[in-house]
């Protein structure tokens, strides 16, 4: 599982880290740390489809698309705060250019949307036997 969710998140990462990019580029005024939130939700949704089709097995709301769909955009939420955090606290660095904050962010983001994702938006039901 972890395999296939690293490559999902290296193509929604492609998405989040071109759109920081292009959002830096046209509008150089704006700071690294308000790109990289819009960057991050467009590369979540994205994360979500790839995850759900070939990531996780069918969880615990399998048959709720859009309740799962909302809880997998939550932890998104959690990680675009997570990785403008990190940007806005690693930008503050002398030198640390617009790539390093981001490359930071991306590592504390993936290790923990990861471990959200894995134990409690797509959570399989064990069911224990009573006899």
């Amino acid at each position: 599982m972890l395999p296939r969710y690293f490559l999902a998140s290296i193509l929604s990462l492609g998405v989040d880290y071109s759109i920081y990019l292009v959002l830096l580029r046209v509008s150089p005024e704006l700071s690294p740390a308000v790109a990289a939130a819009p960057a991050y939700v467009a590369g979540a949704v994205v994360h979500y489809f790839v995850s759900r089709r070939f990531v996780f097995p069918q969880g615990w709301l399998h048959r709720h698309q859009l309740g799962e769909f909302a809880l997998f955009l939550s932890s998104g939420l959690l990680g675009a705060a997570l990785t403008s955090g990190v940007v806005w606290t690693v930008s503050a660095i002398p030198g640390a250019g617009i790539h390093w904050p981001k490359i930071v962010a991306v590592i504390v983001s993936f290790t923990v949307t990861y471990a959200v994702r894995k134990h409690l938006v797509f959570r399989t039901v064990v069911r224990q036997l009573t006899g």
